[in-house]
Formats: structure tokens, C-alpha cells, sequence
């Protein structure tokens, strides 16, 4: 699976039901603009079929000396929706290199952008499936791009804690 999955699947757990219930507009309001980019991402649009998946996933990232490292994890009952959900992404990713190259305009979000920007300055990606989930590490030896992967780990980890907390009021209302 791609980074960019988990980044999705992030986005749309946390969306699906808890974002209403959230302590701060400002946050809600983030979330709600990463949805509507999502929609029309010509990547992430398809796990907008997949409601129940994103719910119940669980993730992680982490900043390394040499980039990110990101954890997802879905119980066993979605282990097959999630790789086949994995699957469609990485077509979707394939279907957006080529159109690239061929110089067409492609509608991304914010994260597949610049984590497209990453790939295209030199960073590496290492997929890992795991018994409940995968793994992805995006590395890189240069510095400035390090930096740029730890901007873009800082910003999901901003994410993660903040959908952490409406969905905690969530379950305390």
C-alpha cells in the first residue's frame, strides 16, 4: 500500500461521524477542506466508497532520522477491503504517474502533491504489508529532503492528534 493510503484512510476515519463534535472550529474546518480536496483527488477519491474501512483503521506516523515511517492498521474482518482498497490506490497512483508525463492535468490533494513533489526531488518509498496493515517509509539521504518529509510527518501528526481528540469527545458525549 502507499503512503498516500494511509493519509486518506486518516482523513476519512476521522471524518466519518467525528468531526462534528469537534472542541475547535479551526480544526473541523481543516478537516472538512481536506475532505473536499479528497473527493476530487484523483487518488484518494476512491476510499470515499469505503466509510466503514476508514472508521474502524488505525495509524501512525512517526518522523526518523532519515524521513517517516507510517502505521496502519484495520481489524482482521477488513484486512481483505483494505488490500483491496490498496490495490485501487496504487492503480490510481500508476494512472496519475503516466498522465504526468504526458504533461495532462491531474487534481491531487494537498498530501498526494506533495508527496508526489517528494518522489519526483529523490525520496524513497518502502511499502511493508503486516498481518493487520502495512508499513511505508519514505527515506531520503539529502538533507533538504529530509526536512521536507519531516515538514510533511509533522503536518499528518498534527492531523492524527487532532482527529484523536474529536473522536475522543465523540465517545465521551
Amino acid at each position: 500500500m502507499k503512503s498516500l493510503a494511509v493519509i486518506a484512510a486518516l482523513a476519512l476515519g476521522a471524518v466519518a461521524g467525528h468531526w462534528a463534535v469537534a472542541d475547535s472550529h479551526d480544526a473541523a474546518a481543516e478537516l472538512a477542506k481536506l475532505m473536499q480536496e479528497m473527493a476530487t483527488c484523483e487518488i484518494c477519491s476512491s476510499a470515499m466508497d469505503h466509510p466503514q474501512l476508514m472508521d474502524t483503521m488505525k495509524w501512525e506516523t512517526h518522523k526518523i532520522d532519515q524521513g517517516m515511517l507510517m502505521v496502519a492498521t484495520v481489524p482482521q474482518e477488513h484486512l481483505k477491503e483494505f488490500r483491496a482498497l490498496a490495490k485501487q490506490w496504487e492503480a490510481s497512483i500508476e494512472k496519475v504517474k503516466k498522465a504526468g508525463m504526458r504533461g495532462d492535468e491531474v487534481k491531487l490533494c494537498s498530501f498526494c502533491g506533495d508527496m508526489g513533489r517528494l518522489m519526483q526531488a529523490g525520496a524513497k518509498q518502502q511499502d511493508v504489508e503486516t498481518a493487520n496493515g502495512s508499513i511505508t517509509l519514505v527515506t531520503a539521504a539529502d538533507a533538504d529532503i529530509v526536512k521536507a518529509i519531516h515538514a510533511l510527518a509533522d503536518k499528518s501528526i498534527k492531523l492524527e492528534k487532532e482527529m484523536a481528540q474529536m473522536a475522543q469527545a465523540g465517545t465521551a458525549n
